[in-house]
């Protein structure tokens, strides 16, 4: 398969329940829900025809006498579907199309936006016969679109006699958003992903979530989507792995023999069996991790900076795939499930079951209860280590995403409550763990929905002490919230986001928030606001600037500008002092840390500071930069297209100074 047709293919059907229900009989209506066509008077609703395609395909797959074909299927036949639309369609066509899909329904039609009506026009077709079953129009106001979409998808299933029972006709009967500009976002996602416009994409289904953060299908969407993104840049990633390994020098003869395990390990990285390949990957990544040295030669010979982006690449191309395999496989590896690499390429030939098996729980004395404990616990510890999010360049929302996503694994693919009874340990797991994404959503400033992990966690809690904890977590949540609805400031809430949020009665802090209410901002207020917006590489590595991760070279802090998130800016504040010389390293730099093929470099300088700017030798008696010892001059930019990271020796100059 293409790696187009592999992305179209993976288009989720977003069947809420479907993965758990029985396979349909081979009888089943087996329906295909073609793209529906689109007719606005505003460009803005262009793309709905994809949203609505997505709700009916995940409304109808509530019935368990239905199959929907699979998205790869349909793009398989686009041409043919082109002419299915139209009015004086030939049966035959349909026929034809309806064998090469293996449908013996076809579902088309078309939604129009008309100023503030909606209207849309459906048509069911048995595919056998090709004869129309039903042929309808459905118009009302456009706000109230997730009524006009309900009724189609009750009519389908009628026209389909599919039997409901009382929970499926609950979960059809559940709206997906009653939000028309959530909608909107999230038909722009779906279209955009089916052109390959990833970014695009997922800023559309984030946009559609801002909107409305109980769009179930859309929080779906968007995971997935993130899931098939993952496996396309790991995949490259991994490729430029292997590749920049290959072209590095053996040094001495240990590195060289570890030369041939790791070359054997990504040859098995390459394995279609995901039995071997997940394995090798695991035990890549452990290997280029500097906390796994395992007597390893790479740490002390080799580039670290490009060792660490490899690692980076690596785990990025295993959780990729791990996601689908859990809990066949650990997500993560806080701690070791396959033991060291092996010492000899022969060894690793030799001992491949043995070490396979290890790595898979099938050669371990472990009951499936220890098993499953341990891959809980590695869920958990890598989620509060934050390591594993920093391998992914994730910021901060995108941190708590992650947790959530991989609570959701662990409880719909494991029962941490069986495991822990079966271990008597209670349910400690799921309050610990939906405490902690109380915590990534609160920092992440989505106050409601770490509201709504805190108020689970004390509603699960035994310990009178650990439910007045939430309870107080769940308080706190809405100080915060009638705090920022009351203090209206951009920069105070910028403030509160990057490590302020703990509200405090001290005088100070009371001072502070009123120094923040001021236009223009005076020094106290500009003041703090600085000292947040001081990324210390010790917090975080890299600063994501758009979603590129960019690495400080030799600093340990450096500063942004406007932000809301710890380590995701949109700018870099640079300033010169006078009084260092030309000589000196007043200079910054910061490495891109990905491999480049082709290089297009854009960016804005701006020459004076932004009015919120501060720095400790600014005071109202030396108001301007020239005053205050900084150097007011155009600066200067430039491109480093290679780097090597390497430890040397500590240098002095002749009088014993360190340098």
């Amino acid at each position: 398969m293409s790696p187009a047709a592999w992305i179209v293919a993976a288009i989720p059907t977003l069947a809420l329940l479907s993965a758990a229900r029985a396979t349909p009989p081979p009888e089943s209506p087996r329906v295909a829900i073609l793209p529906f066509e689109t007719h606005a008077d505003e460009a803005r609703f262009a793309t709905l025809g994809a949203g609505l395609q997505a709700m009916l395909t995940t409304d109808l797959a509530v019935a368990p006498s239905l199959r929907i074909i699979e998205r790869d299927k349909l793009d398989a036949v686009r041409d043919e579907i082109a002419r299915t639309r139209s009015r004086d369609f030939d049966p035959a066509t349909v026929v034809a199309v309806g064998k090469l899909l293996g449908a013996t329904h076809l579902l088309t039609g078309a939604i129009a936006v008309m100023g503030e009506t909606m209207r849309i026009d459906a048509r069911l077709i048995d595919a056998t016969r090709g004869e129309v079953v039903l042929a309808d129009k459905i118009e009302g106001e456009a706000a109230l679109f997730f009524e006009l979409e309900k009724a189609l998808a009750h009519k389908l299933v009628k026209a389909l006699d599919a039997p409901l029972d009382p929970k499926e006709r609950a979960r059809l009967a559940r709206i997906h958003t009653a939000d028309l500009d959530a909608f909107r976002r999230f038909s722009d996602g779906i279209e955009a992903f089916s052109q390959q416009r990833f970014d695009e994409a997922k800023k559309a289904l984030t946009e559609a979530l801002d909107r409305d953060q109980e769009f179930q299908l859309a929080r779906l969407t968007l995971d997935d989507y993130e899931a098939i993104i993952a496996r396309l840049e790991a995949r490259r990633e991994l490729l430029v792995a292997a590749e920049r390994q290959a072209a590095a020098d053996a040094k001495g003869a240990r590195a060289a023999e570890q030369k041939q395990i790791r070359d054997r390990l990504f040859r098995l990285a390459a394995d279609p069996d995901e039995s071997v390949r997940l394995p090798a990957l695991y035990s890549l990544f452990r290997w280029y991790d500097r906390r796994d040295r395992h007597d390893n030669e790479l740490h002390t010979s080799d580039d670290a900076f490009s060792l660490a982006r490899t690692c980076d690449a690596l785990f990025s191309s295993y959780f990729a795939e791990a996601q689908k395999s859990f809990p066949k496989v650990p997500l993560f590896g806080t701690r070791d499930f396959i033991g060291a690499p092996p010492q000899s390429a022969e060894e690793l030939k030799k001992d491949q079951a043995r070490w396979l098996e290890r790595f898979l729980g099938t050669g371990t004395r472990q009951s499936e209860a220890q098993r499953h404990h341990a891959l809980l616990e590695d869920l958990a510890r890598a989620v509060a280590s934050r390591d594993f999010a920093r391998h992914l360049h994730l910021d901060v929302r995108g941190e708590a995403r992650l947790a959530e996503r991989v609570y959701r694994l662990a409880t719909e693919r494991l029962d941490p409550d069986a495991v822990g009874e079966a271990l008597h340990r209670g349910r400690t797991w799921r309050q610990r763990f939906l405490e902690l994404l109380g915590r990534r959503f609160r920092q992440a400033g989505l106050f409601d929905e770490s509201t709504r992990y805190f108020a689970e966690a004390g509603r699960l809690a035994d310990d009178p002490n650990r439910a007045a904890g939430a309870a107080r977590e769940v308080e706190e949540n809405r100080e915060i919230v009638r705090f920022l609805a009351v203090h209206g400031s951009p920069h105070l809430r910028e403030w509160l986001m990057l490590g302020g949020y703990r509200l405090s009665p001290e005088r100070w802090h009371a001072e502070l928030v009123a120094a923040f209410a001021q236009s223009p901002l005076p020094p106290r207020a500009r003041s703090a606001l600085a000292s947040a917006r001081d990324v210390r590489s010790a917090d975080s590595p890299y600063v994501l600037i758009g979603d590129r991760a960019l690495y400080p070279m030799s600093e340990t802090f450096f500063a942004t500008g406007p932000r809301t998130d710890p380590i995701a800016a949109a700018d870099f504040d640079y300033y010169r002092e006078a009084s260092r010389s030309a000589g000196e390293s007043w200079w910054k730099a910061w490495y891109a840390g990905q491999h480049q093929g082709a290089l297009a470099v854009r960016f804005q300088l701006g020459y004076a500071p932004d009015p919120t700017w501060w720095h400790a030798q600014l005071s109202s008696n030396k108001p301007d930069l020239a005053a205050a010892g900084f150097v007011d001059a155009r600066p200067e930019l430039g491109v480093l297209f290679g780097a090597v990271d390497v430890d040397v020796p500590a240098l002095a100059d002749e009088t014993g100074r360190r340098r």
